[in-house]
């Protein structure tokens, strides 16, 4: 809108008031119509709302009912909203703007062939859609008003776009189940004859002084996990563990 006045900001903002109040702001522009300034609040969907108000042109004071705390600024907007209509598959879709006082919801409308239809309005996305199908080849005429009173409209015939079909297909079929392989026959491990070299290889083995405390400090497993590295490289002999060393050594 067109800003008559400086902007006055009352807080906490959006704090509502009841008993409401009013609010009074002196503007300093004229315009040739004094009458069509009102004072506009800054509202929740970013833009401006007008709020219904008393001029005294003498005095050039606005005046306005006070419900709730915000932005607040004398102006005039004679900028009606904008429309813009969206061809959707299978029905009829407009959108509507307002860069000034913003979009009246009450003052959507939507007729086809001349006839008011029932419609939905979306006050944040300002999208309006009929509730029931309208058929290809309608004419459609959509009217909405922001809230400063500027009406516009856009008639617009339906020619609605083709809905695709597609078809899917679904395989039930399961796979084949395939059988486990046959476990393999063990072989036996012979036993060494005793007196062989076989037979004389020696054990690892862990040898504990009477001071060793096996069950403190995970020493335990640093000793199976050195263990089952020495079986595994066939080193044999005797092995000593002292837990004030924390280390692994050659038994005497």
């Amino acid at each position: 809108p067109f800003f008559a006045s400086e902007f006055v900001q009352i807080i906490p903002l959006d704090v509502t008031i009841d008993p409401a109040g009013r609010l009074a702001l002196s503007y300093l522009a004229s315009p040739e119509d004094p009458q069509a300034l009102q004072l506009f609040r800054f509202g929740d969907h970013g833009v401006w709302e007008a709020l219904p108000t008393t001029i005294d042109e003498q005095r050039r004071v606005a005046t306005a009912e006070l419900s709730r705390f915000g932005t607040f600024v004398v102006g005039i907007d004679l900028t009606p909203p904008e429309i813009v209509v969206i061809e959707t598959p299978g029905g009829f879709t407009a959108v509507t703007a307002d860069a000034g006082s913003g979009v009246d919801p009450a003052s959507v409308a939507l007729t086809v062939d001349g006839e008011a239809v029932a419609a939905t309005y979306d006050p944040v996305l300002g999208i309006v859609r009929p509730e029931e199908p309208i058929a290809d080849g309608a004419t459609v005429v959509v009217t909405v008003a922001d809230t400063a009173g500027n009406v516009a409209s856009l008639e617009a015939t339906v020619e609605a776009l083709p809905i695709e079909e597609t078809s899917l297909s679904v395989d039930l079929t399961l796979p084949p189940v395939e059988e486990a392989p046959a476990a393999a026959e063990e072989t036996p491990t012979a036993t060494p004859a005793p007196g062989s070299a076989a037979a004389a290889t020696p054990t690892p083995s862990v040898i504990f002084a009477s001071s060793d405390d096996v069950s403190s400090g995970g020493s335990a497993l640093t000793i199976i996990l050195v263990l089952l590295v020495l079986a595994a490289a066939g080193g044999g002999g005797f092995y000593a563990y002292r837990r004030w060393g924390a280390q692994l050594r050659p038994g005497p």
